[in-house]
């Protein structure tokens, strides 16, 4: 065998040797977990028992584990869970289990099932998803299912995108109750048109609309004015009359010019208003 061989066998040994090593500590670490919560149950420590327990089947202690949780579990009153446990140990038996053992499991199992509260469920839309006091039920798919729930569940919720949530009490006690729900769809919220946003330029022509027609109506008001001295004073007026006039003149003309500034303005702002009214659509 060449060095690189030789080098690459090593390799493999060692790392069979470490999962080895690996593997023998998980059994260590869960045959422990099954033997330590064995014997709280043993001392009629249930509760303690549980969480040593349910470590022991997630790494695969074996059927004993299932057993036993299924029996700490009945003992706390959480039948649905100790129901769960004991189908799973029902499923796979120690090769050698007492046939005697297995019969008690079943009548045991069926009347725990008699405390239970048992829920029939059928739904539209299939999609929804189905919650008891806030938990989902997986178990529940495709618009219809069959709950096994402890007696003291409280609420059922059906939830599903675009439709509104159903919910129901439960009887808080055990027994059988149907369902067959049909979800309604939350109606569909139509955005409104929003006001067509006018460009700067339209703003500049409002202000000098504005403006030439507030200048205009002083000019104007001034122009009043005058005349209303020279009514009352015809003697003086006259006197002055080329100036009056030169004066009165001025005025014309500036409110002529303001007039044609403001119709400039109100051009702008019409141009502006068509514009905007003929591309708003195509932004929609």
């Amino acid at each position: 065998m060449n060095a690189g061989r030789a080098a690459k066998f090593a390799w493999l040994m060692g790392a069979a040797l470490c999962l080895a090593q690996q593997t023998a500590r998980a059994q260590t670490a869960r045959n422990e977990a099954l033997v330590q919560g064995s014997a709280l149950l043993e001392a009629m420590n249930a509760a303690a028992a549980i969480p040593l327990l349910e470590r022991a089947t997630r790494e695969g202690a074996g059927p004993l584990a299932h057993f036993n949780l299924g029996l700490a579990y009945r003992a706390v009153g959480r039948y649905r869970e100790a129901i769960e446990a004991w189908d799973a140990y029902l499923r796979e038996p120690e090769p050698d289990a007492p046939a005697e053992r297995l019969s008690a499991v079943r009548a045991e199992r069926a009347e725990l099932e008699q405390r239970c509260l048992r829920v029939e469920l059928r739904w539209s839309p299939t999609s929804a998803r189905v919650f008891v006091d806030d938990r989902e039920q997986t178990s529940a798919r495709a618009g219809q299912g069959s709950l096994l729930l402890d007696a003291s569940a409280r609420r059922i919720e059906l939830r599903a995108a675009d439709h509104r949530p159903w919910s129901a009490a439960l009887l808080g006690r055990a027994g059988t109750v149907r369902f067959d729900v049909t979800l309604q769809r939350t109606p569909a919220v139509t955005p409104s048109a929003s006001a067509p946003r006018l460009p700067w330029w339209a703003w500049m022509g409002v202000g000098i609309a504005a403006a030439s027609a507030i200048t205009a109506a002083a000019l104007a008001a001034d122009g009043q004015r005058i005349y209303s001295d020279c009514a009352a004073t015809p003697s003086a007026c006259a006197a002055d009359r080329p100036q009056v006039q030169a004066a009165l003149d001025a005025r014309s003309t500036a409110i002529g010019v303001s007039a044609g500034v403001g119709a400039a303005g109100l051009v702008t702002l019409g141009v502006a208003l068509t514009v905007t009214l003929a591309i708003q659509p195509a932004r929609r």
